[in-house]
C-alpha cells in the first residue's frame, strides 16, 4: 500500500505520512491481504476521503490529520464517552490511530457518506438529528463521566465567553501604537471591535446570571453543531442521525450546542425544532428548555463564538500579515453588527432588552434554588478599593455591594457604577469609629447618610447594612430597621438572606489569607443550602489612601473572586448568582 498511498497524497503535502500508512495497515489487515490506495478526495485541509481495494473489495474510510491533544479528546469520545453513554453510534468508528509525530496524530474513521443534513434538511431527516442532540445532552447531565470529559476537553459555558472576549481584548491592546496601524480606517477599525468587546466584557455578571437561570446542569456538547456535522440515513428503527467532526467537542450549556444548531435553519423553522428538542429531552427524564433565559444564552454562545474570531486576525497583524488580519477583522466586526435574536421573543425578554436581562422573574423562590449574593464592602472607601470592586464584578462573581456616601471616593464611586448597569448597590453606613450613644445621634447620622445616598446615585439603595456591623449594637438596631422599613430593603441579619460572614482573612489579630483563598471559597460554595446567601467580601487594589489593617487580604479576595475555578464552581453546585434587587420580592420572611 506504501506506494500507492503516497502516489495518491503526494500533492497534498501532509506530515507524518509515514504514521498514517502504519495505522491504515492496522486498519486494513494489510499484512494479510493486498491492500492499495485508489481514490483519495479532500474534504477539508486536513481530511481525506480514502478508497482502497482490499483483496477482492473496495472500501472507504476518511483520515484526519489532528493536533496532538484534540486527538486525544477525539479518542476518548469515541472509545470512552459515548460508549459509556450508549451512544457509542452517535459519532463514526474509530478504525485506527497513528502514533504522534511532531505534533501530529492522524484518526483513521469509517466513512458516513455524504449524505449531511446540510445537503438534505427534509423535516423528518432534522427531527432525527434532534433526538440524537438531545439524547447526548440529556443523558450526559448527570453522567459519572463528565467531570472527565471536562477535565480532558473544552469548558463551553461562561468561562469560554469570558475567555474568549478577554483574549480578544488583549490581543487588540497589544496593538496600540504598533506600526501596522499606520491608516486611519485601520485604527478605527481596531478601536470600534474593542470598544464592543469591552461592553461585552462589562455584561458578564448579567449573562452569568442568565446561564443560571436556565436551571440546567452542564452537559457533553459536540460544539460544533453545522448541518454540514450531521449524517442522517436509514436503519431497520427508521432514521437514525451520526455526528461527525467532534474536534470541538466539550462540556458546558445546552444552548452552545442549540444556538449553532438552530442558526442554520430559517427563523420560522426555529421554533418547531426547539419543540422537538423539548420533546426529546423529556422522553430521556429530562426538563424542557426554560424560555426566559433562553435568548441572552443563545446570543452569549454566539458572541464566544465571534470574540474568538477577533484574536486571530489581531495576533496576524501583530506578525506583520496586516491584509489578511484587517480584512479578517473588518468581517468579524460586520458579525458583530448583524447580530440577531436566534428565536423571536417578547422584547422583554430579549438580550439586550435590560443590562439586567436574565435576572430573577419569578415572584416564588422554588424549592432546592441556591441563590448567592456576593456584595462587596467598603464601595466609595478609596480609589483602589472602587477599582477592586468593580473588577471584581466585571470579572468576578461580585454581584453586588454597599456604598460609603461619606468616605472620600464616594463621588468617584457613583459616577464609575453607571457604567456597571447590572451592579446592586446598597447604602454602607458608617456610624465613625465610635458611635453615637444615642438613638437620636444614630438617626441623624442616618438621615444624613440616606439623603447623600439619593444626591449621589439618584434612587433609594437597594439594600442596608454597615461599617464593622455597627448596626447590630441595640441602640442602632431599631433605627436601622426603621429605615430599611421606610425602604422597603432588606437590612443585612435582619431580612430571609443567610449570611455567610466567613470569607474573611483576619481574626485576634493575626492574618489569614489562606481562608480567603481559591480552596477556601471552593468549599464555602460547596457548602451553600437551598435558600439566599449572602457573602460578605472586601475586594481591592490596595493604595495609600485607605485606612484599615485588612490589606494583604483584601488583594487576595480580589483575586480569589475573579479566579475561573470559582465561576466554574457556582455552576457545578447549581448556584446563581443573584443580587438584592433581583431577589428584593423573596425578602418578606422572617430571617434565617
Amino acid at each position: 500500500m506504501s506506494a500507492s498511498l503516497e502516489r495518491v497524497l503526494a500533492a497534498s503535502g501532509q506530515p507524518a505520512l509515514a504514521e498514517l500508512r502504519l495505522a491504515l495497515d492496522r486498519a486494513l489487515d494489510a499484512s494479510v491481504v493486498s491492500v492499495a490506495c485508489v481514490e483519495e478526495h479532500s474534504l477539508k485541509s486536513r481530511v481525506h476521503r480514502l478508497r482502497f481495494r482490499v483483496g477482492n473489495v473496495e472500501r472507504t474510510v476518511v483520515a484526519k490529520r489532528l493536533e496532538t491533544a484534540v486527538a486525544r479528546r477525539c479518542e476518548l469520545l469515541a472509545r470512552r464517552w459515548l460508549p459509556a453513554g450508549d451512544l457509542a453510534s452517535a459519532a463514526p468508528q474509530l478504525v485506527a490511530a497513528s502514533e504522534p509525530a511532531g505534533g501530529w496524530v492522524w484518526h483513521v474513521y469509517e466513512d458516513l457518506g455524504a449524505e449531511t443534513l446540510e445537503r438534505s434538511p427534509t423535516s423528518d431527516r432534522v427531527e432525527a438529528a434532534v433526538r440524537l442532540i438531545a439524547r447526548l445532552h440529556a443523558r450526559f447531565s448527570s453522567h459519572a463521566l463528565l467531570h472527565e470529559c471536562r477535565a480532558a476537553s473544552d469548558d463551553l459555558g461562561l468561562a469560554y465567553f469570558v475567555d474568549n472576549v478577554r483574549g480578544a481584548i488583549h490581543a487588540l491592546e497589544a496593538l496600540r501604537g504598533h506600526p501596522a496601524l499606520r491608516e486611519r480606517e485601520h485604527v478605527a477599525l481596531r478601536d470600534r471591535v474593542l470598544e464592543r468587546l469591552v461592553r461585552l466584557d462589562a455584561e458578564t455578571p448579567a449573562r452569568a446570571r442568565s446561564l443560571a437561570d436556565a436551571g440546567a446542569a452542564p452537559t457533553l456538547l459536540h460544539g460544533d453543531l453545522w448541518t454540514s456535522n450531521v449524517v442522517v440515513g436509514p436503519t431497520k428503527a427508521g432514521l437514525e442521525a451520526r455526528l461527525l467532526d467532534w474536534d470541538h467537542v466539550g462540556v458546558g450549556p445546552q444552548s452552545y450546542d442549540l444556538s449553532t444548531f438552530l442558526l442554520r435553519f430559517p427563523r420560522e423553522q426555529r421554533p418547531l425544532i426547539l419543540e422537538q428538542y423539548d420533546r426529546a429531552i423529556v422522553a430521556e427524564g429530562g426538563r424542557p428548555l426554560e424560555r426566559r433565559a433562553l435568548a441572552m444564552n443563545f446570543e452569549t454562545a454566539e458572541l464566544s463564538r465571534y470574540a474568538n474570531r477577533v484574536i486571530w486576525p489581531a495576533r496576524a497583524i501583530a506578525e506583520g500579515n496586516t491584509p489578511w488580519g484587517f480584512t479578517e477583522l473588518a468581517e468579524v466586526e460586520s458579525w458583530f453588527e448583524a447580530i440577531a435574536p436566534v428565536l423571536d421573543v417578547p422584547k422583554a425578554h430579549r438580550a439586550v432588552a435590560s443590562p439586567r436581562a436574565g435576572r430573577a422573574q419569578e415572584n416564588v423562590l422554588l424549592p432546592g434554588a441556591k441563590l448567592l449574593i456576593v456584595n462587596a464592602d467598603d464601595f466609595g472607601a478609596t480609589p483602589g478599593v472602587n477599582r477592586g470592586i468593580l473588577e471584581a464584578h466585571a470579572r468576578g462573581i461580585v454581584t453586588s455591594t454597599s456604598l460609603m456616601v461619606e468616605a472620600p471616593a464616594a463621588p468617584e464611586a457613583a459616577e464609575a457604577s453607571r457604567e456597571a448597569p447590572a451592579l446592586a448597590i446598597g447604602l454602607h453606613v458608617d456610624l465613625g469609629r465610635t458611635p453615637p450613644a444615642d438613638a437620636a445621634g444614630v438617626r441623624r447620622i442616618l438621615e444624613r447618610q440616606a439623603e447623600r445616598f439619593v444626591a449621589l446615585m439618584g434612587r433609594t439603595p437597594t439594600h442596608l447594612d454597615s461599617h464593622r456591623n455597627s448596626h447590630l449594637d441595640p441602640v442602632a438596631l431599631p433605627e436601622f430597621q426603621a429605615l430599611a422599613s421606610r425602604w422597603g430593603i432588606p437590612l443585612r441579619g435582619h431580612s430571609a438572606v443567610r449570611l455567610l460572614p466567613s470569607f474573611y482573612g483576619q481574626w485576634h489579630g493575626e492574618s489569614h489569607p489562606e481562608q480567603v483563598g481559591v480552596e477556601s471559597l471552593l468549599r464555602m460554595l460547596g457548602n451553600i443550602g437551598p435558600g439566599i446567601t449572602e457573602l460578605i467580601c472586601h475586594p481591592a487594589y490596595v493604595d495609600e489612601a485607605l485606612d484599615s489593617s485588612y490589606l494583604l487580604e483584601r488583594e487576595v479576595e480580589r483575586a480569589t473572586l475573579c479566579d475561573p475555578d470559582v465561576r466554574r464552581a457556582l455552576a457545578v453546585h447549581g448556584i446563581r448568582p443573584a443580587s438584592f434587587e433581583d431577589v428584593s420580592r423573596f425578602l418578606t420572611g422572617p430571617a434565617s
